[in-house]
């Protein structure tokens, strides 16, 4: 007799006794951690948060944000990385420019922007541990943030290098371009990305 339905695979769910926040913390230190930390990075458990800081002044912050009506009582255990990148010198240019003390960002975005990354799995920006097979999410977002963003973030160091991936966004961030060419005295590309700016606010 033919089976005429496909049998359904179990789905895999790590850690499914634990509350919602343990579970997303216990994944990222069994998939993420190591690649990262082995990159420079440095985990702060209690925040959920990776951070980097290199001598090209170059800093990095992944966080996984975590939603608000997760639960173990429902099972919910949702989150996504989000990416804040900056540039020692750009905050020095920034607080000449502007005279503002704050540390300013180059670029705050999500690895599930980038060129080759996947949305596998993303269920309405977020990854859940309570609904897709555990495995499986954590393998799509380990491509995204060690096998699409790390590479791009290790290739940062000069405003160059910046400038260039601004440039490679969805969205190019051409304010931001304009200013680190500014920066780096670089009048031709300035006056470049002043015209694209220009045109953008038209």
């Amino acid at each position: 007799m033919f089976n005429l339905f496909k049998r359904r695979i179990p789905k895999e769910l790590f850690h499914k006794d634990l509350p919602s926040r343990e579970r997303i913390t216990l994944v990222i230190e069994e998939f993420i951690e190591p690649a990262l930390t082995d990159a420079g990075f440095t985990f702060k458990r209690r925040d959920l948060e990776f951070h980097r800081k290199r001598e090209s002044g170059v800093r990095e912050e992944i966080k996984l944000f975590t939603h608000r009506y997760n639960s173990k009582a429902t099972g919910q255990a949702m989150f996504h990385p989000q990416v804040t990148l900056g540039y020692g010198p750009f905050d020095r240019f920034c607080t000449k420019v502007f005279g503002s003390k704050d540390l300013s960002t180059v670029w705050y975005g999500l690895p599930s922007e980038l060129h080759g990354s996947t949305q596998d799995f993303l269920r309405e920006g977020y990854y859940d541990l309570g609904e897709d097979d555990n495995r499986r999410i954590m393998e799509a977002c380990k491509h995204n943030v060690v096998d699409v963003l790390l590479p791009r973030l290790n290739e940062l160091s000069t405003p160059e290098s910046l400038i260039t991936f601004l440039g490679e966004l969805p969205t190019p961030e051409v304010q931001t371009q304009l200013l680190l060419a500014a920066m780096n005295t670089d009048r031709q590309a300035a006056e470049i990305f002043l015209a694209q700016y220009e045109a953008d606010c038209a």
